[in-house]
């Protein structure tokens, strides 16, 4: 294996885990936003829009009550 072989894999190497990470903070971004719409849609201040969860609110309610 010469040198250039190895500078191929280790850019390779590098750029993959690039990649990777970058699906990684999609996904978390993804489930932040899930969050902050259920957070949304739950809260009293939503208005009609709890009414599309009508459990949410009450669970919201209960969980931070018993945090």
């Amino acid at each position: 294996m010469d040198l250039s072989t190895i500078q191929m894999h280790l850019d390779n190497f590098a750029t993959t885990w690039t990649n990777w990470g970058k699906i990684f903070n999609t996904i978390t971004d993804v489930w932040m936003n899930v969050i902050k719409a259920t957070n949304f849609l739950s809260s009293e201040n939503a208005g009609t829009a709890a009414g599309w969860f009508p459990n949410t609110a009450n669970d919201v309610a209960v969980n931070k009550a018993t945090n």
